[in-house]
């Protein structure tokens, strides 16, 4: 299990990608490893820079278009959610944005 990164107000930072299937398609550790978002948050948010960082770490190679194809989603502590993925676009989705119901 990874260490996740939480911000000043206690919000999980979830990366995620809207074109690439980042983290659904080369495990989800990708979007919460702690040291992954310090260093988009504090050294680099180059795709070059950042694929580098990642095999360092150990992970297996990665496939990123573009720069802008990441991004850092805050998840307010508590709240539960999963990361989906529709034709390389992940999002977040809690029980209220999939319409779930209680029985």
């Amino acid at each position: 299990m990874v260490e996740r990164y939480y911000n000043e107000k206690g919000e999980l930072a979830v990366l995620i990608s809207y074109r690439g299937g980042w983290s659904t398609c080369y495990g989800e550790a990708l979007a919460y490893d702690r040291r992954i978002i310090e260093y988009w948050l504090n050294e680099s948010t180059s795709i070059k820079d950042l694929k580098k960082f990642v095999r360092a770490l150990g992970y297996d190679e990665v496939f990123i278009d573009s720069d802008d194809d990441l991004a850092i989603v805050y998840i307010p502590a508590g709240t539960m959610f999963c990361i989906t993925e529709y034709d390389g676009c992940e999002s977040i989705q809690t029980p209220k944005t999939l319409g779930m119901q209680i029985a």
